[in-house]
Formats: structure tokens, sequence, C-alpha cells
């Protein structure tokens, strides 16, 4: 017996399949429960003839299909109709259409012998229409589908959810076959379908995984076998004729009710999934949602794409409208089915593993907010309910939950750390969010919140003078931090931050030295015996600044005290003989009166000469009553007398001054105008060397010319013309254009270098 390319041969109780070439194409052969007497194929059933009836089995499952009572037959034929014959009989057996075949499986839920029929057949032997080809993988989805939830119903969540899966059903669908806690308000009442039938299946999932399918072959109902095919005589037919038996049975179609499209083919389950079992059926749930969601993110993208792409063409303004109009439908039914997954995701991970939580919500999701807050509430997951918000845009709830928690004495969230590492990645569009919830942070905590504005990642975002007017508001200490951080770090020259931070400063060093934290400045002492750090901080900033205004600070300073920084504030605005009395009559200090001359000399020389004289001139002539300092002027000018004009410094110096003191003067200013004078004629000489140099250079290259054309010959012929008369050069009568005079140092040869021209 053979079916298509394939052969069959049997031993005994056992028939395998060969190909054409005598191999052997399935690993398994047909076991029958008899020794087959005859074989026949019908398609796409093999027929057999046992001693005590006839099997009809699936060629391509194996599946025995129908036993049919005949035990006096012995022979039959092939194809498609179908004899079988006794010693005095014959029969023929009339099969249903495949139509009648697929729905009598899927009425006794043999989902994959129906699929598996379907695949055998050719469309247009189910549907006798146009576009059976379609009707048909039509039909084949439909019984997969139904397949994957009598599955599910048996409990057999992996190969279920699989299918699911393959089919890429609807994620509504799938999820309505889950309880309320996973799926909420999608999930659907049971309700009887339109033509009666109760398609719940509680009648098949209440036998168990366990039910073998085959048990039903002696049920007295006339379907309880796997599928009838074939109609067989009610009664035997008289020995004396060969009658042909056609039977006009037919089974109403369960798939219609399917294929109606206000029928919804998913059941509502029969009983509640509860323990181990529902923990089961949501790890493999978790497995189809996640690749939904990769498949439904990528569809939402490609639409935006589409989205983007439409708004920037040329198309008409209508059908613009119409398409966008579309396409934002479109788009909002993939994001409410991409809503519902994640937020069914998030319920999947409660329920079995809430670590992986965290790391959906802390991801681009779109999750409801107001369900998933309700369940991370319930369970305390205050972290997740954060990087939710967060994700959401929803800042200010997310920090109104970390600021309840952060002044808290217990829980994760505790303390100042979360909300200012939450504050740091919001930027300058979220300025005041950010300023009105780091209040409670920069008083709690305020170098740990200083952070939230002065991190390096942020430094350009943030609008400093807002910043800064919120610090000030806070704490005056906080804004000398930032104004320090603003100017010294990233260099910011705004004139007002400088005064400002000039400002701070005073206005510490004055706090402090009205609460006595700062040690007396004394008149008559060389130096403070203390100074306090703000202090220091304001001095080398107003020495070191160029951007501020001297003469607004100056107008803050006490009159009998901070005589340091009056002097600084001085200098600045070009007063140097008035800081420099305040070096020498107020603070006593003639070495920081020296060194201000000395740091303007380093960086201009001419004016610290000028300087040096200025402070002589303090020193000697006084514009206090205060008596001539001649030995800190002799001093002076024993160190620096080298930069100093002799003759002012001996108009200045009293009558009464002994020579002897003015010697290290007079030998500093002695050598440093020999070492000036000695340095002028090593210049002068090297400048004469120079010059001659040049000279030497330009004799050496006209005694070169003058080489290289005395090598040279001209030869005048007395066709030869004069280029200045154009006449012949041959008759110098002619040549009247110039008058030519020859040195005697060459002949009409070098000429060419040589010849002067006359007028």
């Amino acid at each position: 017996m053979h079916g298509g390319s394939d052969r069959n041969l049997h031993a005994a109780d056992v028939s395998i399949f060969l190909g054409l070439d005598g191999t052997p194409t399935r690993k398994v052969g047909i076991e029958w429960t008899g020794i087959p007497e005859e074989m026949g194929y019908s398609y796409p059933y093999v027929v057999a003839i046992l001693p005590r009836h006839v099997e009809v089995r699936n060629i391509q499952t194996q599946t025995l299909v129908q036993q049919i009572e005949l035990p006096s037959a012995r022979l039959l034929n092939q194809g498609k109709l179908l004899y079988i014959a006794s010693a005095t009989q014959i029969w023929r057996l009339t099969p249903y259409s495949f139509a009648v075949q697929v729905d009598q499986l899927v009425e006794k839920n043999e989902f994959e012998e129906a699929i598996s029929l379907l695949q055998q057949i050719e469309p247009i032997l189910l549907e006798n229409k146009p576009h059976a080809t379609t009707l048909q993988e039509e039909k084949m989805r439909t019984i997969r589908d139904l397949h994957a939830h009598y599955l599910f119903q048996r409990n057999e969540f992996d190969a279920a959810l699989a299918l699911f899966q393959e089919l890429d059903t609807d994620p509504i669908e799938v999820i309505q076959m889950y309880p309320p806690a996973i799926s909420g308000r999608v999930l659907k009442p049971s309700t009887p379908s339109e033509d009666g039938l109760n398609h719940n299946y509680s009648d098949y999932a209440s036998d168990g995984p366990d039910r073998d399918p085959d048990d039903d072959r002696n049920n007295s109902n006339p379907w309880s076998t796997i599928v009838n095919p074939w109609s067989t005589p009610a009664t035997e037919p008289r020995r004396d004729s060969l009658t042909i038996t056609t039977s006009t049975n037919r089974v109403p179609s369960v798939l219609s009710t399917w294929f109606n499209p206000q029928h919804d083919p998913q059941p509502t389950p029969p009983r509640e999934l509860t323990g181990q079992v529902l923990e089961e059926a949501i790890n493999y749930l978790i497995r189809f949602l996640t690749d939904r969601r990769g498949k439904t993110a990528k569809l939402l993208y490609q639409q935006q794409q589409q989205q983007q792409a439409a708004q920037s063409s040329g198309r008409a303004l209508g059908a613009k409208a119409s398409k966008e109009k579309d396409e934002r439908e479109k788009m909002d039914r993939v994001a409410e089915v991409a809503k519902l997954v994640d937020t069914v995701l998030l319920k999947a991970y409660m329920m079995t593993n809430d670590a992986l939580v965290g790391p959906l919500l802390r991801v681009q999701n779109s999750c409801d907010v107001e369900e998933c807050e309700v369940l991370l509430l319930e369970k305390k997951k205050y972290k997740e309910l954060v990087d939710l918000y967060n994700g959401k845009g929803l800042h200010r709830k997310s920090l109104e939950l970390l600021s309840k928690l952060g002044q808290s004495n217990e829980g994760p969230l505790r303390g100042c750390m979360p909300t200012i590492m939450y504050l740091q990645r919001l930027g300058q569009e979220h300025l005041d969010i950010i300023l009105e919830y780091s209040e409670w942070v920069l008083r709690t905590a305020p170098e740990e919140g200083m952070k939230i504005f002065i991190k390096d990642a942020m430094d350009d975002q943030f609008s400093h003078a807002r910043v800064l007017a919120h610090l000030e508001a806070t704490s005056a200490d906080l804004s000398i931090i930032y104004l320090e951080h603003v100017i010294l770090e990233l260099g910011d020259e705004t004139t007002e931050f400088h005064n400002k931070l000039a400002g701070a400063y005073l206005d510490k060093v004055l706090q402090e030295m009205m609460e006595g934290s700062e040690g007396a400045e004394g008149e008559g002492n060389d130096f403070p015996s203390a100074i306090s750090e703000s202090r220091s901080r304001l001095i080398h900033f107003l020495n070191e600044s160029l951007h501020y205004w001297p003469a607004k600070i100056l107008a803050r300073l006490q009159l009998d005290g901070l005589f340091e920084e009056r002097a600084v504030l001085l200098s600045r605005i070009g007063q140097h003989e008035q800081a420099l009395a305040i070096y020498v009559f107020r603070l006593r200090n003639y070495r920081m009166a020296e060194e201000y001359c000395n740091r303007i000399f380093r960086d201009d020389p001419d004016n610290g000469r000028r300087m040096y004289l200025i402070l002589l001139r303090v020193y000697l002539k006084p514009s206090t009553k205060e008596p001539p300092l001649v030995d800190a002027a002799l001093e002076l000018l024993s160190r620096h007398g080298a930069h100093i004009d002799a003759e002012e410094v001996l108009a200045m110096l009293p009558v009464t001054t002994r020579m002897d003191g003015l010697f290290p003067f007079f030998e500093k200013y002695v050598r440093e105008t020999n070492k000036n004078r000695n340095m002028n004629l090593v210049v002068k000489n090297l400048l004469e060397a120079e010059r001659l140099q040049v000279g030497d250079s330009v004799i050496c290259s006209v005694q070169e010319q003058w080489v290289y054309y005395r090598s040279r010959a001209v030869k005048i012929t007395e066709d030869r013309m004069c280029p200045q008369c154009n006449r012949r050069i041959g008759n110098s009568d002619a040549c009247s254009g110039s008058a030519i005079r020859v040195r005697r140092l060459s002949d009409w040869r070098s000429s060419a270098l040589f010849v002067q021209r006359e007028n």
C-alpha cells in the first residue's frame, strides 16, 4: 500500500513507511490493534482490515480515527471511493465532508487532529468558495487559538502561552484568563454564547490534564471516538444485492460560533487559579508579556517615525489631516495595549519576583500610574514608586514622597541622600521644583545639600543668580560656598557675583568681630597676632580678584578697623600713598609696605620705581603728626636703592642724615649705574658689529655679481640697437640717445654691470 511518495509495509501488527529508495521515512510506524489482513489508502487516511473490525487511522499522526465492526470483511480498494467486500457483501464507506470532520474534532477538543487534517487537505476541499486558502488559514488560526485556551484550562501553561506567543494573540485575550489580581479591570464575567453553547470548557478541564482521549472510543455517544469520518449502514443489507449506502446525517458546525465576530472566543476560567498553579501560570505569562512588550515598543517607535515623516511631507491638507487622525487612533490603541502589558507585567513581578520591579520601572515603560501606585503603596515599595514617578515625569509627587520618608527615622529612603540624588538628576527646566524641595535638605544637612548645586556634571545647567538668591535666603554661609564654587572653580567673572562674595566675606568678618571670635588688632603691633579664616579669605579675595567694585566695598568698611582690607581697596582705586600710610602708621608693618611696592615693581618696573619713591616719602614726610622714620627709610634704600632716583632721595633726606647710613644706598646706586652703563656699551658694540657684518655681506654680494657679469660676453655688432635711442650702437655717432662712459674695470664685456648712463 502506498500513499503519495511513501510505501507502507507491515510485519505482524506494525506498519512502517519507506521512501522510494527503500529507506524508512518515519521513526515510528503504525501499531495496529491486530494483524492487518488487508490495507488501503483513502486520502488522508489509511484503512486496514483486521480480524474483528476495520480500523481507520490518520496517516500523518497515526491516530486511530474510527473502528468499524465488519468481522467478515476480506478485501478493500484504495482511492476516494472506498469499498470493503466480504465473501457475500460489498460496503461503500462514504466520508463526511472535511469541514464536518474538522468541526467534530474541535467539538471533541481534539485540536491537534483538526490541525493535522487541515494541514493535509487542499483548501478547495474544505470550502468550495473563492479565497479558500484564506478561509483555511483563518480556520487554522482559530482552531490553534482554541487549542491554546484548552491547554491553559488543563494547566498546560507552557504550551498554551507558547502557542499564544506564536499566534501573536492579543494580550487582552490572554490576560483575561487570569484572576483579578493579575487581570484587574480587564477581566470579564463568563456568559453563555449566543448559540446556547457555553464554551467555558468546564467539562474538559474537570477531567484533568492526564485524561486520555482514546478512552472515548467505547463511549455510547456516536461521536465518542476521535472522529467518525465514515458513514456505515444502520442495518445489514440483503445478501443478494450490492447495496451502496450513503449517510445523510450531518453534524452541525461548531466552528461557526467561533467565526462569529460578535462571539468572544476567549473563555473565562471556570475556576480560580491559586497557590502553586497560579505562580506557575504567572511565570509563563511573564515570558509572554516580555515578548509582547518588545514587539509593542517596536511598533510604537515605527508609528512615531511614520508620523514624523508624514508631518514633514508635503501632502494635501485634507489627506494629511485624515491620515494623521488614523495614525493617532492607531497609536492610541497600541499605547493602550502597551500600558496594559507593562501594568500586568509589574503585577506578575510583584507576585513572583519583586526584585524585577525596580529594573522595569527604571527603564522606559507604559505602566498605568494610578493602578501601579496603589499596588506599590500597598506593598510598601517606596523606592520602586519613586522610580515610577520619575519615569512618568511626576517629579513633584516623587519629591513629596522622598521628603516625607527622608524625615522619618527608619526605612531605606530615610535621610537626605535619596532626595539629593534625585534632585541632581533634574535639569534647568525643573529649577523651581529643585529650589522648593532642596530647602528642607539644606536646613537638615547643609554640606550634603550643597551637592545639589555644585555637582560638576550640573554646573552649567542652573541659573546662578536664582540659585544664589535661594541660598542667600537660606543661609549666608551656603551662599559663600556657592559663590566660591562659581567664581573660583567655574571662573565666572560677573561683577555682581564678585561684589556679593566680597560683601559676604565682609559681613562674616564683621559678625565675628562683634561676637569677639577674632583676636583684637591692636595698634602698635607689627602684625595682628591672630586673624580669622574668614578674614584671611576676604583679604586673599580682595588681592586676587579683578572684577569687583573697590569703592563699593570700601564704603562699607569701618573707619577704625580692618586697615589691611582698606589698604588693599585703596590700592585698587589708585590711592597708593594712603594705602602705604596705613601699612606704615596703622599696622606698623614695614615689611607689608615694602612687599606692596615689590609686587607692583614685578608687574610694572617703571610704576614700581615710583612706588618706592612714594614709600620713601611716606617714611620721611608723613602727612600726620608722626615723626619721620629715617631708619626705615635707610633700610628701604639699602635694599632697593638701585631702583630709586638718587637726586629725588637726596632732596627728601633730612640734612642731619649721617653719610655712613647712606653708604649702602650709594654703593647699590653706583653699582646699578655702572652696570647699566656697561650694559649699554655692550649693546652698542653689538649693534655696531651687526651693522658692519651687514655691510660686509652687501660688499660680498656686489663682488659676486661683478664676477658673474664679467664672465659673460656682450657682443656688439653694427646691427645692435641702443635701448635708449633705438639706433645702431656700431656707429657711435649715430647713437645719441645717451652718453656712454665705460669704467676702466672692464671692456665691452662687462658693460652690462658697470656702464653709467648720463643724460
